[in-house]
């Protein structure tokens, strides 16, 4: 039986993806978990619709995304933590914690997710690169 799944389903596949699977697996587990519906003409014109709308939505949020970063680009990101005598911090900092200065230095929601670079663990100078796009942003850790 050919379903649409609703939801991602493990071992049987995406979300909005036109599977084949069992009319016993389909009949007695996703339909009444609403996890798939049956791939019938109009319900396929439907979801696929929906999946149109999704893959516009993502690409919008890219392009303002990619605008932000533009934004910073270039700038430089000072941050005080605390730090050992021979400049080892105490803790290190994490991709979240680089968003989160972002956010509050600059005003600008980027997620750490588009953050590329390494657990910082030392007081110095580095430069923090974004997979979305090639703008560079510099990030100062001094010791407070």
């Amino acid at each position: 039986m050919q379903v649409i799944l609703l939801s991602d389903v493990k071992k049987v596949g995406r979300k909005f993806e036109i599977v084949n699977v069992s009319d016993g697996y389909a009949h007695n587990v996703l339909l009444p978990q609403q996890k798939a519906a049956l791939a019938s003409p109009e319900n396929i014109k439907k979801y696929t619709a929906k999946v149109v709308q999704s893959e516009n939505k993502k690409v919008h949020e890219e392009e303002v995304l990619q605008e932000s970063i533009k934004t910073i680009g270039g700038k430089t990101l000072t941050i005080s933590v605390s730090a050992s005598e021979n400049g080892t911090l105490f803790k290190a900092l994490h991709k979240k914690d680089i968003s989160e200065e972002i956010k509050k230095q600059f005003q600008i929601d980027i997620p750490e997710t588009v953050i590329d670079i390494e657990d910082i663990k030392k007081v110095g100078e580095y430069t923090v690169l974004f997979s979305i796009s090639k703008q560079k942003l510099t990030l100062f850790i001094s010791a407070s």
